[in-house]
C-alpha cells in the first residue's frame, strides 16, 4: 500500500501514471507465445481480443485499487 493517500485527479501520481502509462497496443504487438514444444505469435484479431481482455482487467484494477486507497483529501 501506498505511503500516501492516492491523487486520482493526477496524472502524475505514481499510482495513476502507472495504470495511465502502460502501453497495452505496443505490448500486445510484441507479444510472441514461447513453449518447449513450439512458439506462436497471434496474428491480428487475436491481438485485438488481447488487447480487449488486459484493457478490461486494467480497468478492473484500477477500480478496485480506487475502492481499496484512500483518495486525496480535498
Amino acid at each position: 500500500m501506498p505511503d500516501k493517500p492516492v491523487d486520482w485527479n493526477n496524472a502524475d501520481d505514481p499510482i495513476v501514471k502507472m495504470l495511465v502509462d502502460f502501453d497495452v497496443e505496443g505490448y500486445v504487438e510484441e507479444y510472441e507465445l514461447r513453449g518447449d514444444d513450439c512458439d506462436y505469435t497471434p496474428n491480428e484479431q487475436e491481438k485485438l481480443l488481447i488487447i480487449d481482455a488486459i484493457n478490461g482487467v486494467v480497468g478492473n484494477i484500477h477500480e478496485r485499487l480506487r475502492q481499496l486507497l484512500p483518495p486525496v483529501q480535498p
